[in-house]
């Protein structure tokens, strides 16, 4: 019998050159995947994931479906081999590889709404007028009390752990709150390139057409539990327009989503993705929290075998 475990899908920001490639050669489901998305989107995926072809890593147009086809292949790699989680979540971006994880789209849709959220975005990506910051080791109230100062021109967008948080809106206030953390001896905040400052209200105008477009696609009810990053609700064919747009419009809170995994009892926990952002997440909650777990992170086609053989290991 396979071991209970959660599959935890990142954000935007992780692709690296040469992520999925070896996955590709050596599986046959990621295979597919790949092979799949290169007929449904009108860039090359394979050539953009394993090469950077033409900079696609760094054209938000193109670098948030290939990251989502990364996630994709490998999950249907660990379902290839009788590996079904049970339940999956995602930060931010990961949200969208959730939900075709859960069956409640197909390929194609998926990565179509991938394509549309990232074409729709990309106007606000102006760091003349929007950006976002990561902090490290900033206290959470003392974030919370600079945001709300800013009269709503800042906010949250994202509590990922005890000590890492996500905030971002107009350019000019965001600087000023990070000079003032600055000042206050808090040296790691760091801003983040490539990605605008959705989850906040910039986003504000691109809630109408977000809205009309997931009535276009073709929902199923779900097979496998979704968590939602923004309030650790189960998400279903039913609410899942809802979700999808307050995750637009506010801050996501994955700290809450890990919280109530470990409350299922579930301590087999699969992070997907190039680097260790989701992992350190994970770790830092767990820790902070008392739970014991076994942490895995799939960056690779060794990462892939070695969850393969414990989670299918008596």
């Amino acid at each position: 019998m396979n071991k209970k475990f959660a599959i935890l899908f990142p954000g935007s920001g992780v692709q690296v050159k040469g992520m999925g490639k070896d996955i590709y050669n050596k599986f046959s489901a990621a295979k597919g995947i790949y092979d799949q998305a290169e007929e449904i989107t009108p860039f090359d995926t394979k050539k953009i994931s394993f090469s950077d072809y033409r900079g696609g890593l760094e054209k938000i147009e193109s670098f948030q479906t290939v990251s989502v086809v990364f996630d994709l292949a490998i999950f249907k790699t660990l379902e290839s081999n009788g590996l079904t989680p049970t339940v999956v979540s995602g930060l931010s971006l990961g949200q969208f590889a959730g939900i075709y994880a859960s069956k409640m789209l197909n390929l194609k849709d998926s990565l179509d709404l991938v394509m549309f959220f990232s074409k729709s975005i990309a106007p606000i990506l102006d760091r003349s007028k929007g950006r976002i910051y990561i902090t490290r080791k900033v206290p959470l109230e003392l974030l919370k009390k600079l945001l709300q100062a800013s009269n709503g021109k800042a906010s949250l967008i994202s509590e990922n752990s005890t000590t890492s948080m996500v905030y971002g809106g107009d350019a000019q206030i965001s600087e000023q709150i990070k000079n003032k953390l600055n000042n206050l001896g808090y040296a790691e905040i760091i801003e983040i390139p490539n990605i605008p400052p959705v989850h906040t209200k910039m986003a504000n105008s691109l809630a109408n057409g977000m809205s009309n477009y997931l009535d276009t696609l073709n929902w199923h009810n779900n097979q496998i539990p979704l968590i939602s990053d923004t309030d650790a609700i189960f998400i279903n064919k039913n609410n899942v327009k809802q979700a999808i747009l307050k995750q637009l419009l506010s801050g996501t809170h994955f700290i809450n989503s890990i919280k109530k995994i470990l409350s299922m009892g579930i301590t087999n926990l699969v992070c997907i993705g190039p680097g260790d952002t989701i992992p350190t997440f994970v770790k830092d909650i767990a820790d902070n929290l008392g739970f014991a777990i076994n942490l895995y992170n799939i960056a690779n086609s060794d990462d892939l075998l070695q969850v393969i053989t414990d989670l299918t290991s008596k």
